[in-house]
């Protein structure tokens, strides 16, 4: 008998295991971290751009209308990425009303560091060999002046925003003021500024512990 062969049926089962062990993955870190299998995670893994924005809302919006009283955690390793995608994982995590637990792992750089001061006060986690990087934020491409120009003055804005953003809600002592200017030192420098975990904890002011929490009383 002759085979039939559907290459469109082989990649949608493709995709479906595909779909089936990146939940798997959540799953099993939920247990290790001390959870079940209905814990409320979203894994942030690699670049910041529309497909980690699209993933985070979606996964916040299921999560809230399910439940918004209790926390959703997201875990994230990323070097960084698309400044007006960070901004909207920023609007997701900030505006929901559920609790957001941030935990950084691996690499925190960048738009990845940004995103770190969007967690719940109080509920952001270092794992404490976490890389952390800070820079000026860079937009668009080069172009005709005129265009340059404009793309400018945007940057100018939107790294006034950055900087604005992390001050309110950093984990540092003084005024929103004093804050801002001790950000700017790292935020708008010539070079990057590299930290660990530690180090950013008390330069940054991007988290508020070093090492994981239990998930299953992650509400406490």
């Amino acid at each position: 008998m002759k085979a039939n062969f559907n290459p469109e049926a082989g990649e949608e089962r493709a995709e479906t295991a595909t779909a089936f062990l990146e939940q798997q993955k959540l799953v099993d870190l939920a247990q290790l971290m001390g959870g079940g299998n209905d814990q409320r995670i979203i894994a942030l893994f690699g670049e910041i751009g529309t497909e980690a924005a699209y993933n985070v809302w979606s996964g916040v919006l299921k999560m809230q209308y399910e439940d918004e009283n209790s926390p959703i955690t997201i875990i994230m390793s990323s070097p960084g990425g698309d400044v007006t995608s960070a901004f909207s994982i920023w609007d997701a995590l900030t505006l929901t009303p559920c609790p957001i637990i941030m935990v950084g792992v691996g690499e925190i750089m960048s738009a990845g560091a940004f995103l770190m001061y969007a967690g719940t006060p109080g509920k952001r986690y270092l794992a404490p060999n976490t890389i952390v990087m800070a820079h000026q934020i860079s937009y668009g491409d080069m172009g005709r002046m005129s265009a340059m120009k404009s793309k400018l003055i945007a940057t100018e804005k939107m790294q006034e925003r950055f900087l604005s953003l992390m001050a309110d809600r950093a984990n540092l002592k003084g005024t929103f003021i004093s804050k801002r200017k001790r950000l700017e030192k790292y935020w708008l420098g010539e070079t990057d500024s590299y930290f660990f975990a530690n180090e950013a904890i008390e330069i940054l002011g991007l988290a508020d512990k070093i090492g994981l929490p239990y998930l299953n009383n992650a509400g406490e």
